[in-house]
């Protein structure tokens, strides 16, 4: 009873604060953290009554609902830094205020701080007031509100929370950020030092680095995602049809150097023939290095930086224009510019290389590929509000631009998407079995020097519904392994409490919604495959022919 009487308090898992507040090595005192006095004062006769619970007070500070929703995208206020100050009493604040930090917190402060009054006069030496020279009075702050659903981010940061890496949730159609994640997180509300329970010190020194938004910032090889990029400019190069063969086999040599399919190091039999929309549906790697080196020496026509260029058009290689926060631009670079150029060409239909691709950017582009092509820019800002309720700033969509391929080629392309999803055969079908929310996605396990792979899933919804705008989101886990088998479970959650409000089913790496069982990690397997025998999960990956700087 009390934990159902906390999780509704604090908007937390029951099952999450159960493991909390129960486990073996939990401290006599289990934090479970900051609530409105509202909210306390409607419960607390209900909680107390248990005769487990003690709270302490504190007041006149900025609270931040449920451990902080989106703390990196929000931010957070505290005090003026020391060699700021001059910089800030100069425009009329104080030495003891505290002003917004990151996000949104930062870039609103001219609306969220209000208008300071005060009056200017001539005083006499004697500390009399000669006369008034001017007057101004204060005046309250603006309202902001945001795009992001609290409820969905809060879960959407549950669902991620065991792994290092982010998720963004965009409406498909309008490019509204309805989530923006970037694990690990931090309560903003330890930013205050009034707060009995803030642990701010412990935050600043994490080295996880929770105040990188991995969301914006994280730079990371798209590995598979990418290859629905490499499909779109194969279709668009008339070089290749859907109805181009290839033999997926273990491995694909190119001047005596073989580079190997992820069902090589599975121990699975090869995918065998394939034509190209069954390539991506297979993430086939032989498939896309064919592609990169086809198109890099294909005799007709200069398609050497083709790939590169639908890259870019897919608004890779450059901020999406989210402004608010800070955004890397990631890297598309032409194959003939690098060194060992077909290899480098080899390497990029696959996503692997030098390429490096944002989360934000990968949920821009995937929701394009929904959308029917139109690369909305990302907005956190539904409008800003005066205390009158006049409107001073409201959302409207923003076109960035349209994907440069034709409508054959996008159709196409969601074929392909769909099959991941919905064929046997696909590398995602074990994740969606029975599903009942219409999906389109791509898997992706992109090889990085610094460890295990990290594990990528984007996709969209096509329900049509008027009630649910359909969503695009992109999901990154770093050093974790394989997409499908990581990524996939936690999109599919994210897509579960969007329509449905909670999850429906636990990852496998769960005991119980919420709950991680650590077997999981310490026990091999034993790979899945599916009715026909052949492996339904993923570990693509180039063999490197030389290093790549900066990867």
């Amino acid at each position: 009873g009390l934990v159902a009487q906390l999780s509704t308090l604090m908007g937390k898992n029951a099952n999450t604060l159960r493991e909390k507040i129960t486990a073996e090595d939990a401290p006599y005192l289990v934090t479970i953290g900051v609530v409105s006095q509202s909210e306390w004062n409607q419960r607390k006769d209900f909680i107390t009554a248990y005769g487990a619970v003690y709270y302490d007070e504190y007041y006149n500070t900025r609270f931040y609902y449920g451990g902080g929703a989106g703390p990196q995208t929000v931010g957070y206020v505290g005090p003026i830094p020391a060699e700021e100050v001059d910089q800030w009493v100069a425009n009329g604040y104080t030495q003891g205020d505290t002003i917004g930090r990151i996000g949104i917190e930062a870039w609103g402060e001219e609306f969220l701080a209000g208008t300071r009054g005060g009056a200017l006069y001539v005083i006499s030496p004697d500390n009399q007031i000669v006369t008034q020279l001017a007057q101004t009075d204060s005046q309250p702050a603006d309202s902001i509100y945001t795009t992001l659903m609290r409820d969905l981010q809060l879960q959407s940061q549950e669902a991620i929370k065991d792994f290092t890496g982010a998720i963004v949730v965009m409406e498909r159609d309008t490019g509204r950020v309805l989530t923006i994640v970037s694990s690990p997180g931090f309560d903003p509300n330890s930013a205050d030092f009034n707060n009995p329970v803030s642990d701010w010190g412990d935050v600043v020194a994490d080295a996880g680095r929770p105040f990188l938004n991995r969301a914006t910032q994280g730079q990371y090889p798209p590995g598979s995602i990418f290859k629905v990029i490499t499909l779109a400019a194969a279709l668009e190069s008339g070089a290749f049809t859907r109805n181009s063969m290839l033999f997926c086999d273990h491995t694909w040599t190119f001047e005596g150097t073989e580079f190997e399919d992820w069902t090589l190091e599975k121990g699975l039999a090869p995918s065998g023939d394939l034509n190209l929309l069954e390539g991506l549906m297979r993430s086939c790697n032989p498939w896309f290095y064919q592609i990169g080196l086809s198109l890099y020496n294909y005799e007709e026509t200069d398609y050497k930086s083709l790939v590169a260029d639908i890259a870019r058009g897919f608004g890779l290689g450059s901020p999406t224009g989210i402004g608010i926060l800070p955004e890397e631009a990631g890297l598309i670079n032409n194959p003939a510019d690098e060194d060992f150029s077909a290899n480098a060409a080899i390497q990029q239909g696959i996503g692997q290389g030098t390429t490096l691709i944002t989360p934000i950017q990968a949920a821009a582009y995937i929701a394009a590929l929904g959308n029917g092509g139109t690369l909305y820019q990302p907005q956190l800002i539904e409008r800003i509000e005066n205390p009158n309720g006049e409107i001073k700033l409201e959302f409207e969509p923003i076109i960035n631009g349209t994907l440069p391929i034709s409508e054959e080629t996008l159709a196409q392309v969601q074929e392909g998407m769909r099959m991941v999803i919905d064929n046997p055969r696909g590398t995602a079908y074990r994740r969606f079995p029975n599903f009942s929310i219409s999906v389109a996605g791509k898997t992706g396990t992109a090889q990085n020097p610094f460890g295990d792979a990290h594990a990528w899933f984007i996709g969209y919804t096509y329900e049509g519904r008027s009630d649910k705008p359909d969503i695009a989101i992109a999901v990154i886990c770093e050093n974790i392994g394989d997409g499908s088998e990581f990524a996939a479970p936690i999109f599919k959650r994210v897509v579960e409490v969007y329509f449905y409000e909670n999850p429906q089913s636990r990852y496998p790496w769960e005991s119980n919604i919420g709950i991680l069982d650590p077997a999981y990690f310490e026990e091999d397997t034993e790979e899945e495959v599916n009715a026909e025998g052949t492996p339904v999960d993923e570990d693509e990956g180039p063999i490197e022919l030389t290093p790549v700087p900066g990867n």
